[in-house]
C-alpha cells in the first residue's frame, strides 16, 4: 500500500502507493447468538466495525472525465485504448475514516435420521454494508446473499446440493460499475472406503450447474472475467492417520 508503484498483471491494475498513509485503528463489536436443540439448529450474529484511517483501493481519474481512467503497462493513460483488453485499470491507495455493519444468519434441521440414513436441511442469509464516514459507499463490496440446500448420508455415500443467491450490488463507489445478481447451484457426490488407517474417499462435484453468467462484485477483474460456467470435477482423496 505504501511502496507500490507499476502494474499488477493478475488484477488487471496499475498500483499506486499512498507515501502518506497511517496506521489503522479499529474498535470492533459483535453480539451473537446461538442455540442447539434436538434436530433444529440456528445462529444469528450482528456485527459493527468503526475503523480510523481505513487503507483502501480505489479507481483513479486523473483525466478528470467522470470515467476510470485505463493506462498503458507503463502506467501512460495516452494509447491506453488502442487495445482495451490490455490496458490497466489506474488505482490509488487511500485512507478514510470507514465504518462496516452487517448480520449472519443460518439455521438447520435434521429431516431425517433412521439408521444409517441421515437427511439435513439448511438456509442461511448474510449482509454487509461498507461506507466511508462521508456517507459515500467503500468499492468492492460483496453484496447481500442468501440460500439453502440439503446433505444426506447413507453408509459410505454422502452428497449435498446447494443453491445460493447473490443479490445485485447497487451501492457502488465513485468510478465503480453496478454487478448483476445470480443464483449458483452446486452439488456434491463422495464415497468413502476406510481400511485399517487409510481413507479413500472417490468424488464428484458439480459447480454453477445452472451456467449462469456470474460476476463477483468484490473482484478488480468482474467485467473482463466471470465465473466459470457449468464445471464438473472428478478425483479421488486417500488420507493416512
Amino acid at each position: 500500500e505504501v511502496y507500490a508503484h507499476g502494474p499488477h498483471l493478475a488484477t488487471g491494475t496499475f498500483e499506486r502507493g499512498n507515501l502518506n498513509l497511517d496506521e489503522e485503528t479499529a474498535n470492533n463489536a459483535e453480539i451473537g447468538i446461538d442455540r442447539h436443540h434436538a434436530r433444529w439448529t440456528w445462529s444469528a450474529k450482528l456485527y459493527y466495525n468503526r475503523i480510523e484511517d481505513y487503507v483502501f483501493l480505489r479507481n483513479a481519474d486523473d483525466d478528470g472525465d467522470g470515467v476510470a481512467d485505463l493506462v498503458s503497462v507503463e502506467g501512460q493513460l495516452s494509447g491506453a485504448g488502442d487495445d482495451p483488453d490490455e490496458a490497466l485499470f489506474l488505482v490509488d491507495y487511500a485512507q478514510a475514516g470507514a465504518d462496516f455493519h452487517g448480520f449472519e444468519l443460518e439455521t438447520g434441521y435434521r429431516l431425517i435420521e433412521r439408521g444409517p440414513l441421515r437427511l439435513d436441511a439448511r438456509l442461511f442469509a448474510d449482509s454487509v454494508r461498507g461506507e466511508l464516514r462521508n456517507g459515500s459507499n467503500l468499492p468492492r463490496i460483496t453484496p447481500e446473499r442468501f440460500g439453502g440446500g440439503f446433505d444426506a448420508e447413507l453408509g459410505a455415500l454422502s452428497g449435498s446440493i446447494s443453491l445460493t443467491r447473490v443479490e445485485r450490488q447497487h451501492r457502488v463507489a465513485v468510478l465503480e460499475t453496478e454487478t448483476e445478481g445470480y443464483a449458483l447451484l452446486s452439488a456434491d457426490l463422495a464415497y468413502t472406503l476406510t481400511a485399517g488407517d487409510t481413507r479413500t474417499t472417490f468424488y464428484l462435484r458439480g459447480r454453477n450447474l445452472l451456467d449462469e453468467e456470474a460476476r463477483r462484485h468484490t473482484s478488480l477483474l468482474k467485467d473482463r472475467a466471470p465465473l466459470p460456467g457449468v464445471t464438473l470435477l472428478a478425483g479421488v482423496r486417500i488420507e493416512f492417520n
